[in-house]
């Protein structure tokens, strides 16, 4: 604690200074600076960063995207009025889940053709449950306490997971935060505790 003078914070473009004493400082392993410590959030920034980014692109991708489910190719050219009486006609014939079924038919030149979702976005669906799987992993959380794990059925699997969970994620970092608050309150309320402050008898 008597190696850190006090902290500074950068919020929103204003800066705020803190006493050390003021601070609870805690750290998780860092072996580069045992000062400063190094945060799970730090380690995954780069991962967090592109779950992020999916997130944005998919959402961009739902509600601003604009190309059709299917177009109907003509090998001539069709004015506006024939354009609206097939779309109007074929809205009519199709449109609706009873009449999912039907058997369409096209005639003078026109094709129809089905667009479906490009291989990219399918990708992009695949890969964000990977770097969801990875931000979990970073922070020692099962996907179970998310409830996106449907493999656990059992009650003795999700025992074990939950003695797991606790043992190796939830203790640790109780046990960091009781040696971190011992060891802050000893400095501010017991220095005559220390040796150097105790009177020999």
């Amino acid at each position: 604690q008597n190696m850190i003078a006090g902290y500074r914070l950068d919020w929103s473009g204003k800066v705020h200074e803190f006493e050390a004493n003021e601070i609870l400082h805690l750290r998780q392993p860092n072996p580069s600076n045992f000062i400063t410590g190094f945060s799970p959030t730090e380690a995954a920034k780069y991962i967090i960063s592109i779950n992020e980014q999916q997130k944005i692109w998919h959402d961009n991708f739902y509600r601003k995207d604009a190309s059709p489910d299917s177009i109907i190719m003509a090998k001539d050219q069709y004015g506006d009025p024939a354009k609206k009486e097939f779309l109007r006609q074929w809205k009519d014939y199709f449109e609706g889940s009873s009449k999912k079924q039907r058997i369409g038919f096209l005639d003078n030149g026109l094709d129809y053709k089905q667009i479906s979702i490009s291989p990219r976005a399918l990708e992009f669906t695949k890969s964000h449950a990977e770097v969801r799987d990875e931000i979990f992993g970073m922070y020692r959380v099962p996907l179970s306490k998310a409830g996106l794990d449907e493999k656990i059925q059992a009650r003795a699997t999700a025992e074990t997971v939950n003695y797991q969970f606790y043992a190796d994620t939830i203790e640790p970092r109780t046990v960091m935060i009781e040696d971190q608050l011992t060891l802050d309150l000893m400095d501010m309320w017991f220095k005559q505790l220390r040796p150097e402050n105790m009177i020999a008898v």
